[in-house]
């Protein structure tokens, strides 16, 4: 034990306790608002894609949109 605080080995193990330290404070729960919770990996794709879709259905032009389909499937080939 007593290895531990004789240099350089103390240094070193001083540096890993404040290492250790600081994770821990920062993975340790705060008081006050909770975190939002994470959303599940593409939600923001999904999201984006649902947007445009509305952004599509209000220009009205069904045959534009058939059009950009068409385009997506050919170059997703």
């Amino acid at each position: 034990m007593d290895v531990l605080f004789r240099p350089p080995l103390g240094w070193v193990f001083l540096h890993l306790l404040i290492a250790a330290l600081l994770y821990l404070a920062n993975q340790a729960p705060i008081f006050g608002r909770p975190r939002a919770d994470k959303d599940e990996p593409g939600a923001p794709f999904t999201q984006h894609v649902r947007a445009y879709g509305k952004l599509l259905e209000r220009t009205g032009d069904r045959a534009y949109v058939d059009h950009l389909l068409a385009e997506h499937t050919r170059r997703s080939r």
